[in-house]
Order: C-alpha cells, then structure tokens, then sequence
C-alpha cells in the first residue's frame, strides 16, 4: 500500500483517509456484505468491525461475516471449505439483494 499511496499513512494521511471505506459509507449505501477471514494478515479484524459499525450508524443495510480460521486469499482455494461456504453465502446476499 504504501508504495502505492506513495508514503505512509503518517506522510499522507489525507491519500489514506481518501480511500477508506469507513470514510464513504452514508444512508444511500447500496447493501454490502464483507467477508473476512479471522486470520487475516493483511485486513485486521478491526477494520471490518469498524465497517460494521459505519454501516449500522448510517442506517443501511451491512452483513459482516468472519470465517474461523481463514487467511487473506482464502479463496484462491476454489474447492476449499471456507470458499464453498462463502459462495454460498454470496449467492444468498444477491438473491436477496440484487434485483
């Protein structure tokens, strides 16, 4: 990140506060769901919960769910179990939500 933000966030606070999802989410949101693997290494656990929060301040619509166990990349394992139980849980979020 902080070679493509071309600093740190404590050089360039203004690029990182640009970006951040936290600093865009407002009622007309469109519904948003964010799976995160609990072991991620890159996204800290504290930032989907901060997203979650956001969400539920602004009164739109946010799902939130934390695999046990996962990585960041969880997925480029296409038949593993935590990617088979996240399509399943996509298909639902769009079945109920894009219309």
């Amino acid at each position: 990140m902080r070679d493509y933000m071309g600093g740190t966030p404590t050089d360039y606070p203004e690029r990182y506060q640009l970006i951040s999802p936290l600093n865009h989410v407002d009622g007309g949101s469109p519904p948003t769901l964010t799976i995160l693997g609990q072991q991620d290494r890159i996204v800290p656990e504290e930032q989907a919960l901060l997203l979650d929060e956001a969400f539920q301040r602004a009164g739109a619509h946010h799902e939130l769910w934390l695999i046990p166990a996962a990585d960041h990349g969880f997925d480029f394992n296409w038949n593993g179990l935590a990617t088979q139980a996240a399509r399943q849980r996509v298909l639902r979020f769009l079945k109920t939500w894009a219309r």
